[in-house]
């Protein structure tokens, strides 16, 4: 029979060569292998699956999982209570997307405008980003002169609402990118 170890934080049966446990992230480096009869841990209920909380990872973990696969992130910091935040990814950097934001040219209009002086086929008065309250969030282009692609799809004079990540195209050069996640 396979030699396994118990974590002594939870009580999770990993196996003899894990360093970490899969289950909470305790350190097994000095826990002693046992062999024989596996051991059965107290019945839970089962615990959905969850994404990392880190904006720069995302990824899906199994049911169960307390530290991310993929970046050791600590998967209790982000609940399904709890709130969806928008990262935007612009050319010059990445955001938090907390309030609507307005899209264009134009300064009196739009507080990107300086950033956006040079893309000439964004329209001075171009559309709107709005957080809604329920974690997604409305994309609206506001009669533009080239429309605002979305995924690929051009939107003019439209209003859609979206609560996947997204590529958005305002311009033929100018392309962000959303990513939602539990904050």
């Amino acid at each position: 029979m396979e030699s396994v170890k118990i974590c002594p934080g939870c009580g999770n049966e990993c196996t003899a060569f894990e360093s970490l446990c899969s289950h909470c992230g305790a350190d097994l480096t000095t826990v002693v292998s046992l062999a024989g009869t596996p051991h059965v841990p107290t019945p839970t209920p089962p615990i959905p699956g969850k994404t990392c909380p880190d904006p720069q990872c995302g990824a899906s973990n199994p049911p169960g999982q307390q530290i991310c696969l993929y970046c050791g992130a600590r998967l209790d910091a982000a609940t399904q209570s709890d709130p969806v935040s928008v990262q935007v990814t612009w050319p010059w950097g990445t955001t938090r997307l907390n309030a609507p934001l307005a899209i264009g040219r134009d300064p009196s209009f739009s507080p990107l405008a300086a950033q956006l002086a040079d893309y000439l086929d964004i329209s001075r008065v171009h559309g709107l980003l709005r957080p809604l309250p329920d974690g997604s969030l409305e994309i609206e282009d506001l009669g533009s002169k080239y429309g605002t692609l979305v995924d690929g799809v051009v939107r003019r004079a439209e209003r859609i609402t979206i609560s996947t990540d997204t590529e958005i195209r305002f311009s033929q050069a100018f392309t962000v990118h959303l990513r939602f996640f539990r904050s």
